[in-house]
């Protein structure tokens, strides 16, 4: 009960515009029952290391401030959040220096925990035909590999990432740089991917408020959490002055694995891949170099999950971990002699309404199951 009262007031102190996660960490420390952080004195709060000039902005700013209003506008725009408390919140971004205390969200955000391997594509806003042959190619193979691919919904090679898993029905999740509030979704551009990232099982994140919009500061904020999300991170093309390098930084310094596509020599866009190279990254020519750094045999893993060929005997194979997961609940209930309908797979996969709806569709389309009388049975 303790952690749950601390999310709300971690909810509202994420909200003040001056406290970062290292500020907020240390607040928690210095205030186990951090309500009394809304109410300690200028010199208190001095005292546990709060600059004059922020200590006093911010107790101008929690005498107006509301959070019912944050409530509100989360209820009303669907999207839900999570604390460092939370058993849900990601193990990898627990182990980076400052995770953010808060994570706001749309889409499935058990994907976090869950055994796959979590891989961050990232790369340049302009890039060239040879950088998309190398992310539609590599994708359609990671995918079967269980990999979850991670970027950060930009133009280039993020959206390319994003769109090639989500054609190989496979597992993304983009981290933004503004609140996740429809109308601060950037770039706007990609406000449709990011409703089908969260329709095919996926995730969208922030660590900013839902009504934040796109800032420049914004960006390697957000950058560290692609990394901090990632057991590795992919640069297909990067100049040398880019937010790639950023991450890749990012990357470093939270010990995650960075691995580069090398390119052409004459090309700017390749100058910061090939630097990376240079300086230690792992040089990927092929998916085979990605499995190597992440101990995966070449030979296992070849369908989506293993557990697919549970499901050999029948007409329909699952093709991803969302759709085996549904259709085995369907389909078991039915080996019992019962039926099963939509609220208990909600109840049972803890996956959220829309996901579930979503799936439900492509097994019906697919002709895997069929609806009778709002029970649903496989159609063998």
């Amino acid at each position: 009960m303790l952690h749950h009262k601390n999310c709300l007031h971690l909810l509202r102190l994420t909200a003040f515009p001056s406290f970062g996660p290292i500020t907020i960490k240390n607040l928690e420390k210095q205030f186990p029952l951090l309500e009394e952080v809304f109410c300690a004195s200028l010199e208190k709060l001095e005292r546990v290391g709060l600059k004059e000039e922020v200590a006093i902005e911010f107790i101008s700013w929690r005498k107006n401030y509301s959070l019912n209003l944050l409530l509100k506008q989360l209820e009303e725009d669907k999207i839900e959040y999570i604390c460092w408390h939370d058993t849900r919140y990601p193990r990898l971004l627990l182990e980076i220096h400052d995770p953010p205390p808060i994570l706001f969200y749309q889409g499935n955000i058990s994907i976090l925990n869950q055994p796959n391997n979590f891989l961050a594509v990232i790369g340049s806003r302009k890039n060239t035909p040879y950088a998309e042959k190398i992310i539609n190619s590599f994708i359609l193979d990671l995918v079967k590999y269980n990999f979850v691919i991670i970027s950060g919904l930009a133009f280039g090679i993020d959206s390319l990432a994003h769109q090639a898993t989500l054609t190989a029905r496979g597992t993304t999740i983009a981290v933004l740089g503004s609140g996740l509030q429809q109308k601060y979704i950037y770039p706007r551009k990609h406000r449709l991917l990011a409703k089908n990232i969260i329709n095919s099982g996926g995730l969208i994140i922030s660590e900013f408020v839902p009504d934040c919009p796109a800032q420049k500061t914004n960006f390697p904020r957000r950058n560290r959490i692609i990394s901090g999300l990632s057991q590795g991170v992919l640069i297909v093309e990067a100049e040398i002055k880019s937010g790639s390098l950023i991450t890749a930084d990012h990357a470093l310094n939270q010990n995650r694995d960075i691995l580069a596509i090398p390119g052409n020599i004459f090309l700017g866009s390749s100058v910061g891949t090939n630097a990376l190279i240079k300086k230690g990254a792992q040089l990927i020519t092929n998916v085979n170099d990605i499995l190597t750094t992440f101990n995966i045999e070449e030979s296992i893993n070849i369908n989506t999950n293993h557990q697919l060929n549970l499901f050999s005997n029948l007409k329909y194979h699952p093709q991803t971990l969302i759709e085996n997961e549904i259709y085995q609940l369907i389909y078991q209930a039915a080996l019992k002699g019962d039926k099963i309908n939509t609220n208990e797979i909600i109840k049972k996969t803890k996956l959220d309404t829309s996901t579930i709806n979503s799936t439900l569709s492509i097994l019906e389309i697919a002709g895997a199951i069929k609806n009778q009388d709002s029970c649903l049975e496989p159609n063998l």
